[in-house]
């Protein structure tokens, strides 16, 4: 019979450690878990007052039947001048433009 092992090491009788016992592992009942989420909890569903239409207390004068005060931020920083040196500068830049593309 031969004593060698797969690493080719000859078996020479001595003995290894033991086996550890086996321990008990007591298990304790199962802990209680939450059931809802924190959301749900604080913010609970009411079910829109069971499909209640949303009604809102009329103002005296809604917003939008207001007549408009004031002048627009446009007609306050935009004159005709203005409007004039754009409309020069824009010909100029087509006089450019349509030059350049007779070359």
């Amino acid at each position: 019979m031969d004593m060698a092992t797969t690493n080719k090491a000859k078996f020479r009788g001595e003995k290894g450690e033991k086996a550890t016992k086996k321990t008990t592992e007591i298990v304790e009942p199962p802990k209680p878990i939450q059931q809802t989420s924190s959301y749900n909890a604080s913010f609970p569903n009411w079910d829109n007052g069971k499909n209640d239409v949303f009604h809102e207390k009329h103002p005296q004068y809604p917003y939008y039947s207001l007549p408009f005060n004031g002048g627009s931020t446009y007609k306050k920083n935009f004159t005709e001048r203005q409007a004039r040196e754009l409309r020069r500068m824009q010909d100029l830049l087509d006089k450019n433009a349509h030059s350049n593309n007779l070359k």
